[in-house]
């Protein structure tokens, strides 16, 4: 895997979802990631796969789910997006 395959959208959901500390307990709904970023909820789960197949986010299924940030694998989130910062 590499940086490069990461788009600038998938740096936006990672921020997003380290700016708002999300967990298992408190995971960001697609709709709200969409909201924040200006795109459909449809997109953000589209583009969220990638992610999920690096696995650098993991998803809470059902009511009150959303995606979280898989913190087994914080260096290699790092690794992709930290100099981006």
């Amino acid at each position: 895997m590499d940086r490069d395959r990461l788009g600038p959208i998938h740096q936006e959901i990672l921020r997003l979802l380290t700016q708002r500390q999300a967990s298992y307990a408190r995971p960001v709904s697609s709709a709200e990631l969409g909201m924040e970023l200006r795109v459909a909820p449809s997109y953000i789960r589209a583009q969220a796969r990638l992610l999920r197949r690096f696995k650098l986010v993991s998803v809470r299924r059902g009511r009150g789910g959303g995606y979280y940030l898989n913190r087994a694998n914080q260096a290699r989130y790092e690794s992709l997006v930290g100099s981006g910062r």
